[in-house]
């Protein structure tokens, strides 16, 4: 399990989400506008 850095690609603002090695997809939500980023491995 580690943080690891995302941007937001509405307003670039940089997230931190826990990366969890049994999930293949990971939604973060920016704190600022509200959008879902979804990252895949």
């Amino acid at each position: 399990m580690t943080n690891k850095p995302v941007r937001c690609r509405k307003c670039n603002k940089l997230m931190f989400y826990i990366s969890d090695d049994l999930k293949g997809k990971i939604e973060v939500k920016c704190t600022r506008c509200g959008s879902l980023e979804t990252i895949s491995k």
